[in-house]
């Protein structure tokens, strides 16, 4: 069984959240290196989970609403180590695994959690697996993004008050934080984008409700990357990226 593993992973997550905020308080900031062992550790469980559930079913394992929230957090986990050394986002590991947490602790409550399919699945429509995984890369990237906007505000606020607490000195520039969030927001279009044209190729046995939702939260992401292009402030942006991110995760009740 894959329960036990994924709640370990679960734990070393928390226990990344646990550990950077102790040492912040201790006034300790030099703690990436253990923060990535936790990271990496946890990221090698979701694999680990993922790959069980793959091999059980022969197709890409998103087949409920329990696969779906594993694989959204092992890609949110695979986008911060993308994130993380490029824009050099120290406390990025801290958000990460709080939303890591969140999501793989709804995966395991009673409902939710699912053992498997009896049998493995035969004859899977490639282009529904292609429009499936890439529109979940996007959806992670639109997960990426939501973090680096949270992060952003708090900065913001940082600086506006003039008073800022110790932690907050160590959050990244704010530069940084908006550049990584814009990055992951439009390549989350594109790959949702992606997923989107799968989808159609598909349509023979595609669920007309499932580009229906796509084309609403591309839609979404869209008006958000035009109204930066128009002058809209970081500070909206960033709401925007936080609120665009929620729906997108409650779009997924609708089609699942």
């Amino acid at each position: 069984m894959d329960y036990p593993i994924l709640l370990l992973a679960t734990l070393l997550f928390a226990a990344n959240c646990v550990l950077v905020v102790s040492q912040l308080m201790r006034g300790l900031v030099h703690v990436r290196r253990r923060s990535l062992v936790l990271m990496g550790a946890g990221f090698a469980l979701q694999c680990w989970v993922l790959w069980e559930r793959g091999t059980m079913q022969g197709r890409c394992p998103i087949t409920s609403v329990f696969e779906i929230l594993v694989f959204m957090s092992w890609a949110i986990v695979g986008w911060y180590f993308i994130l993380g050394p490029t824009y050099r986002l120290s406390l990025l590991g801290f958000f990460t695994s709080a939303l890591v947490v969140v999501l793989q602790g709804a995966a395991l409550l009673p409902g939710v959690y699912k053992v498997g399919p009896d049998a493995p699945a035969t004859g899977a429509d490639p282009w529904i697996e292609l429009h499936g995984s890439l529109s979940l890369l996007a959806y992670a990237a639109f997960g990426a993004a939501a973090i680096a906007g949270l992060m952003f505000l708090i900065q913001d606020h940082a600086l506006k008050a003039r008073r800022p607490r110790n932690w907050s000195l160590q959050l990244p520039p704010i530069r940084n934080l908006f550049q990584a969030m814009m990055l992951v927001t439009t390549l989350g279009g594109i790959l949702l984008a992606g997923g989107m044209a799968a989808g159609y190729a598909a349509m023979g046995t595609a669920g007309g409700a499932k580009l229906t939702v796509s084309w609403v939260v591309l839609g979404i992401y869209a008006l958000l990357i035009t109204l930066r292009w128009r002058g809209l402030s970081h500070r909206r942006v960033a709401i925007g990226a936080i609120v665009g991110f929620v729906l997108a995760v409650a779009s997924l009740w609708i089609v699942t």
